[in-house]
């Protein structure tokens, strides 16, 4: 549906919102008849308007979503903004934002997916955490659902919050710290 490509965007909690409509949609049904759940995924540039408005909250409207619950689990929706910027005391050297969509989980069995990220400008020699910094918008992130893993040439990604069993435990977190700086500051 062209509503799943659509979203309502507003600086701050009160006033008129901007809508914004995605190019693309990934999508994904699973199940059939009055079972069927569709997963959406959709992206869209909207920098001119953080780049006006700047840092502060933001308010989004207008998610197609369900209601209701989905057997033993229930219905789910969310947009995120990722926001890339330039700090001139960090000497990176290389920026990427990859926009994909991967179904990990089918019908009960567990899918194993990979994804080859290219033009990386990776520094020569032993590596430290000034060097990289790597942040991952997933999905499911529910605390108790667990062996979801993330694996970097294949080595486990995980740190104290978020578990080699569990890294998508709906906990936000930099460097291995809890992300605070958030409203609402939802841990699961």
């Amino acid at each position: 549906l062209d509503t799943f490509r659509r979203i309502k965007l507003r600086y701050g909690t009160a006033g008129a919102y901007t809508e914004y409509t995605a190019a693309q949609l990934d999508k994904n049904t699973t199940g059939t008849g009055n079972n069927a759940v569709s997963q959406y995924q959709a992206y869209v540039d909207i920098t001119p308007f953080i780049q006006s408005h700047g840092s502060g909250t933001y308010s989004a409207g207008n998610v197609a979503a369900s209601v209701g619950s989905v057997s033993s689990g229930g219905n789910y929706a969310g947009w995120c903004i990722v926001v890339v910027y330039e700090n001139a005391e960090v000497p990176y050297n290389s920026v990427r934002v990859y926009d994909g969509f991967q179904q990990v989980f089918a019908s009960g069995s567990p899918l194993i997916s990979s994804v080859t990220l290219t033009g990386l400008n990776v520094p020569s020699g032993a590596l430290d955490l000034r060097h990289a910094k790597m942040g991952a918008m997933v999905w499911e992130g529910d605390a108790n659902l667990k062996l979801d893993y993330l694996k970097i040439n294949g080595t486990n990604f995980y740190n104290g919050l978020n578990g080699i069993d569990n890294p998508w435990n709906g906990t936000i977190t930099d460097t291995g710290a809890h992300v605070t700086t958030k409203n609402p500051d939802y841990t699961n």
